[in-house]
């Protein structure tokens, strides 16, 4: 009987520890951009305010080196989720579903693999990311892997997302890691910047007219600039003027160029819906990454060559 008492004991601790595991890890919390999978807990937390970081943006060269990346500079939050209960998700099943909600979200994708197409050359991306600790959990490393890097917009700041997933067996888990990478300041332009810009150099640029990640949608933290531009125009009607947008050089040239055309075409579009503005004088054109102001090669570079331009005809 004593011996019984003492297994039964042994099972209720052991059953309230294994319990009390699958709880979230304490002072950790979800990402707001971006849910948990249904049935995943927190299971390791990192946020640091200010570090460097190394976004994978395609596969390893060996065991301990990453092959292209994009160095990132800015706030970091890694999420490690695991699963305890069943059923648990396949590896496709979380692959495809986060490539769901990315789409949903309009981010742009920068670079995914699924499996095999993880490997070259017997280095499997995630696998060393996880033997490089650039992963929270080590166990990362064993198994079969997906990863997506992508990056989303938040007015002039990039979100950087690194999902690292991860199948072993039964065992399954997945990292989101986010990279606020530091806004670029924006400074509010006025009437007489605008005049100025055109009199001067024939053009003014517009760098507080936001839009989705990779679409044409405008966000609704650009009425200001917006109402700033119908309002020149409005008083400047005798004059006929091209609307251009420009891009970075992330992505093909085709598509950015086509990128830069629909949102050229959508301020032109807003001006005439939300302000009553007669736009014929206005004419959308998509110039794209061929214009850069700055180097595509950081991130500071990048967010300068998103912009629209008014420029005088």
């Amino acid at each position: 009987m004593k011996n019984l008492t003492l297994t039964i004991a042994l099972l209720v601790f052991f059953s309230t520890a294994s319990f009390a595991q699958r709880a979230d890890k304490r002072g950790s919390a979800d990402y707001p951009l971006v849910s948990r999978f249904e049935g995943a807990t927190i299971d390791g937390y990192q946020q640091v305010q200010f570090d460097r970081y190394e976004l994978p943006l395609g596969p390893a060269e060996g065991a301990k080196a990453l092959g292209q990346v994009r160095t990132l500079e800015g706030k970091i939050t890694k999420i490690n989720y695991a699963f305890w209960e069943e059923p648990k998700p396949s590896l496709y099943q979380l692959y495809k579903s986060y490539e769901t909600v990315f789409n949903e979200m309009g981010v742009e994708f920068l670079f995914s693999c699924f499996k095999e197409e993880c490997s070259q050359e017997g280095a499997d991306l995630v696998r060393t990311a996880a033997d490089m600790k650039m992963l929270l959990n080590g166990f990362m490393a064993f198994g079969d892997h997906a990863y997506i890097a992508a990056r989303a917009q938040k007015g002039p700041q990039d979100i950087y997302i690194g999902l690292y997933l991860k199948q072993e067996r039964s065992n399954v888990a997945y990292e989101l890691h986010f990279i606020e990478v530091e806004a670029m300041g924006v400074d509010k332009i006025s009437m007489a910047d605008i005049s100025d810009g055109l009199e001067q150099t024939g053009k003014q640029a517009f760098y507080g007219l936001f839009f989705e990640t990779g679409r044409a949608t405008l966000k609704d933290s650009s009425q200001d600039e917006l109402a700033l531009l119908a309002e020149y125009l409005k008083e400047n009607y005798e004059a006929s003027y091209f609307i251009v947008g420009h891009t970075d050089n992330v992505g093909q040239y085709a598509a950015n160029k086509f990128l830069a055309k629909a949102r050229a075409k959508s301020v032109v579009d807003a001006l005439a819906t939300q302000f009553d503005l007669d736009t014929s004088n206005l004419t959308a054109i998509g110039i794209g990454p061929v214009s850069p102001v700055s180097s595509n090669a950081t991130d500071a570079g990048r967010a300068q060559n998103r912009r629209v331009e008014l420029v005088l005809k």
